[in-house]
């Protein structure tokens, strides 16, 4: 039972440490140049659709404005259609992102069957 309560600490930590108004195109700005994608699989763990942040396995990805150029990308299993509000708690995804020095930047989240697989 004490590891849920510890558990439960770092989530909210994780969560609390991208509070606030972050400016999306100074964090881009402050990416090094030679900064290249990576990917990384996990558990959808929270969302939050009006700062655009995801938490994905205790990590928190920014995701910019839906006004970008090339919003953030999401792909859900046997769906032609998928956008960040059909994405759930508890689901299985893979994300590619880059990381600036603070912040992990989504790119993509697709919803895969299973993370062994990985």
């Amino acid at each position: 039972m004490q590891w849920i309560s510890r558990l439960l600490g770092l989530f909210l930590l994780s969560t609390q440490v991208y509070a606030g108004n972050v400016n999306f195109y100074s964090v881009l700005e402050s990416m090094p140049e030679n900064s290249f994608e990576r990917i990384e699989a996990g558990v959808v763990r929270g969302i939050n659709l009006a700062d655009r942040t995801v938490v994905i396995s205790g990590f928190t990805y920014l995701l910019g404005p839906a006004t970008l150029a090339k919003p953030v990308e999401v792909k859900l299993l046997n769906s032609s259609f998928a956008s960040l509000e059909l994405l759930t708690i508890g689901m299985k995804v893979e994300i590619r992102y880059l990381l600036s020095p603070t912040y992990r930047i989504g790119k993509t989240i697709t919803e895969v069957v299973a993370i062994d697989q990985y």
